[in-house]
């Protein structure tokens, strides 16, 4: 109990992981209750209580969100509207991308989302890149290189794909096999080029708040 109030007076410095998939989460969607409780996120989510716990204490100590307690059960709730968290939220957050990595996948389409310049391009009007870019979950990534090499589906001889191992699972906001816009706009968070700065302004410009 008095680590939990010593607590209070810290400031987070950056979200965790699950941290910013959740924040995300509640970025990409307008029909949440108006106050989240810890049991919503661990239906919609699959996260474990305590995960949920920590996440939620991140995000109040960033003074984006409150909490409430219910029925013995923390609940978070926005102090602000989504647009104005989401401009808020910005020094607390990374790009999702742990690495990358090239490979020569004979499949035309190899699993995971659309990100990087390939979702861009569906998400605005930058041109399609001519090496494909999907995401992966960081515990997905051993698991499916292996694959394509135990099913021969490596070859020198075929376009290669960027494949984005992120620190987040993408497949939580994906939509339409892209990744979110959000987690986009942040992986693209230090980029200087011209091109895909206005394409990224136009992406959130295109967001119902």
């Amino acid at each position: 109990l008095r680590e939990y109030y010593r607590s209070l007076d810290r400031k987070v410095k950056q979200f965790s992981p699950a941290t910013q998939s959740l924040f995300v989460f509640l970025m990409c969607n307008q029909d949440l209750p108006q106050e989240i409780s810890t049991g919503y996120i661990m239906d919609k989510l699959e996260y474990s209580r305590i995960t949920v716990s920590r996440s939620f204490r991140e995000l109040n100590l960033s003074r984006l969100f409150g909490i409430t307690i219910q029925r013995r059960e923390s609940a978070l709730s926005f102090l602000d509207n989504r647009k104005t968290t989401w401009e808020n939220a910005q020094e607390f957050l990374r790009s999702p991308i742990l690495n990358t990595h090239s490979l020569n996948i004979k499949t035309p389409v190899p699993p995971g989302h659309w990100s990087g310049i390939s979702a861009l391009s569906r998400l605005s009007m930058l041109s399609e890149p001519e090496t494909p870019v999907v995401s992966l979950y960081k515990n997905n990534w051993h698991h499916f290189r292996q694959n394509l090499i135990d099913n021969n589906e490596l070859s020198i001889n075929e376009s290669k794909t960027k494949i984005e191992v992120w620190r987040y699972d993408p497949g939580i906001t994906a939509v339409n096999d892209c990744v979110d816009p959000f987690s986009l706009y942040l992986c693209f968070k230090n980029t200087e080029d011209e091109r895909v700065l206005s394409a990224l302004d136009e992406m959130i410009g295109n967001i119902s708040w």
